[in-house]
């Protein structure tokens, strides 16, 4: 039933606009995260907020898993964290001008919001909210930026111009 967010506690990072998309849905938000943000932005959240900060990696997959989506309200260069995400079978809500989009797309693995104004996030988390997802197909995607696919394809490339290089 909760939006999930996973993020360092720093501006760029937005997670007071993330908490303020789920005020404004009325939605519990879950917080994984620390940094030098946390005592304002624990000011700035109402009941609905639960911040939690040193997960293990088994209890981290366990908020994902349970999470209703991933809320990205930054711009990520890639986002670990979305495929992650992706990875437990859950959608996620990022921008269409970030990394985010390197691993969503709108429609079948999540959201993309056209900017990110609290009201376009709103929007696109509604969306998400509002159909079922296929965990199996996100969790496919995910695998797609896994270490095995990236050397295949590296070893692709080098194929293709290194003179005589042959993958093992």
């Amino acid at each position: 039933d909760y939006l999930l967010m996973v993020a360092a506690l720093v501006p760029y990072k937005r997670v007071d606009v993330g908490i303020e998309v789920a005020t404004r849905m009325g939605r519990p938000l879950h917080v994984v995260g620390e940094g030098p943000l946390a005592a304002r932005l624990r000011r700035q959240a109402g009941p609905q907020v639960r911040f939690l900060q040193r997960l293990g990696t088994e209890e981290l997959r366990e908020q994902f898993r349970r999470a209703a989506l991933l809320l990205v309200p930054n711009v990520e260069d890639f986002g670990m964290v979305t495929v992650e995400a992706l990875a437990c079978g859950t959608p996620v809500v990022g921008l269409s001008g970030s990394g985010t989009a390197d691993a969503v797309q709108s429609g079948v693995h999540g959201e993309l919001a056209p900017d990110g104004s609290p009201q376009a996030l709103v929007a696109a988390c509604e969306q998400v909210l509002a159909r079922s997802w296929d965990r199996a197909a996100l969790h496919r995607r995910a695998e797609s930026f896994s270490r095995t696919r990236f050397r295949q394809r590296f070893g692709f490339l080098l194929e293709r111009h290194v003179p005589g290089y042959r993958q093992a």
